[in-house]
């Protein structure tokens, strides 16, 4: 992922000589989606809970 912290809303901000970066709003989409499913989720078993937060890095 990307460095910055700009949410896909915010993504991109055009200038008129402005290329898509389509990497970037990608990133930016994960990372809207991976702070939504960290938000959401309850996991109460500690075994499950090691293992998805070891995909989630």
């Amino acid at each position: 992922m990307t460095d910055h912290m700009e949410t896909a809303l915010e993504y991109p901000k055009r200038a008129p000589d402005f290329a898509l970066d389509v990497f970037g709003l990608r990133d930016a989409v994960v990372a809207d989606y991976r702070r939504f499913l960290e938000g959401a989720l309850s996991i109460r078993d500690s075994r499950v809970k090691a293992f998805v937060e070891a995909k989630l890095g």
